[in-house]
């Protein structure tokens, strides 16, 4: 069960990152996480109360295989739903911004199809290349 919550977890960072391209994407990502959660709290309370009938009629003699509790608990899908939020948070942290004296600064966003820009860009190699 742990490596199952592990893995939704992991699952769900990916798609927070997928879901930057989207607007609010990472809200969306949230909002699964929390219908996700709602959902497998109905399965995840019938499976416990199954497997606790099941373990009754064990200790009474009868004869049955215990069922184990295969869907992780609900709290998983919000940290998950969480953790995609966190995701897209991140991402759009990370993006590298162009700073006053970057080169594209130099260049104007205007079709200038028709005329040549010329840029000349000096600089020193500070160490040899790895």
């Amino acid at each position: 069960m742990v490596e199952s919550s592990s893995v939704i977890i992991c699952l769900a960072y990916i798609l927070g990152l997928l879901f930057t391209a989207v607007p609010w994407g990472g809200i969306w990502v949230l909002m699964l996480g929390i219908l996700a959660a709602v959902l497998f709290r109905a399965i995840y309370i019938g499976l416990r109360k199954f497997a606790q009938k099941r373990e009754k009629s064990i200790n009474k003699g009868k004869a049955g295989a215990n069922v184990p509790l295969t869907t992780p608990h609900p709290r998983v899908w919000l940290i998950a739903g969480l953790v995609g939020l966190l995701a897209t948070l991140y991402f759009q942290l990370r993006v590298p911004q162009p700073g006053e004296k970057d080169i594209s600064q130099f260049v104007s966003g205007e079709d200038n199809s028709h005329q040549e820009q010329l840029v000349i860009v000096r600089g020193e190699v500070a160490s040899t290349p790895h």
